[in-house]
């Protein structure tokens, strides 16, 4: 974690920094590395009961003080030009939204590296799914809350955060180090029953976006086929019966909530004629041929 925070205190930048920093019920040393930073007038220090990701995130809101926010979790670190290249970006652009690059990496090797091109859009597609490596207009979290106990709940850009944007930029800068973990959900989930976690919580985002009044669009209709096709790389390694299941689920919330729109995008039509057949064969045929699962 100091590593983490010092790199955001050491940020080069002209943007005054608040860090909202929330110890989530740890049980190791963290709360003797926070007490480094107790006097530290840019920090603020919340204790709680662990909540997980979701209640970290959702105490840190309760405390915005800025009219931009960024994530940073513990166990990565920001380049230090990653708020000044974020920031300078919103302001030109007035975006509600400015994503950078990112890189993975382990110990001192990056093993991976991804770049944006320079962009300024309406299609707010084209971020990446994840709340790091960006900064975003505080207002885009007035009366949205991370769905609590769940796995995936990350998936809450895509159907409450990215649908509410007028416009977004990119910058081509990496302005995010992803450290990568291989005790994490993304390498040990394989098989665990509690991957069903992204069904409930596409579910639950679904009848939020509802709540809140965001519109059913093509551009929503297209990231939710795209959402349910990962889910499918997720449950293959589930029984196959609970698979089947979370396929019904599925297929009846596209006819739910988008009940008239039919895709555009050729890799994505096979999977959404699957559901709506209600097809389990023809679905896992996609996940086979078009997904290698």
């Amino acid at each position: 974690m100091a590593e983490c925070i010092d790199s955001i205190l050491a940020q080069r930048t002209s943007f005054r920094i608040l860090v909202t920093v929330v110890n989530d019920g740890s049980t190791d040393q963290t709360f003797s590395v926070l007490q480094r930073y107790a006097d530290c007038p840019e920090i603020c220090i919340i204790q709680q009961e662990n909540k997980g990701f979701s209640g970290a995130r959702n105490a840190a809101l309760k405390h915005i003080r800025a009219s931009y926010i960024m994530f940073v979790d513990a166990d990565d670190k920001l380049p230090e030009d990653a708020v000044e290249s974020l920031m300078c970006s919103a302001l030109r652009t007035d975006a509600d939204i400015v994503e950078g690059g990112y890189s993975r990496f382990v110990g001192e090797r990056t093993t991976f590296t991804f770049r944006h091109s320079e962009s300024f859009t309406r299609d707010w597609s084209i971020l990446y799914g994840f709340p790091v490596g960006k900064v975003y207009k505080s207002w885009l979290f007035e009366d949205v809350v991370f769905p609590l106990g769940y796995w995936f709940e990350d998936t809450i850009c895509i159907y409450l955060l990215y649908p509410r944007c007028k416009a977004v930029a990119t910058i081509k800068d990496v302005v995010y180090l992803y450290r990568q973990n291989e005790q994490g959900i993304t390498f040990t989930s394989r098989g665990n029953i509690k991957t069903l976690d992204a069904l409930w919580v596409t579910r639950r985002l679904l009848a939020d976006s509802k709540r809140m009044g965001i519109p059913a669009t093509q551009a929503l209709y297209d990231m939710l086929l795209l959402d349910l096709s990962v889910n499918l790389t997720r449950f293959v390694t589930l029984d196959d019966m609970v698979h089947q299941d979370a396929f019904m689920v599925s297929a009846a919330l596209l006819q739910e909530y988008f009940p008239r729109y039919r895709t555009e995008n050729i890799r994505l039509r096979p999977l959404e004629q699957a559901f709506l057949h209600y097809d389990y064969g023809a679905y896992r045929l996609y996940g086979k041929c078009y997904l290698g699962v």
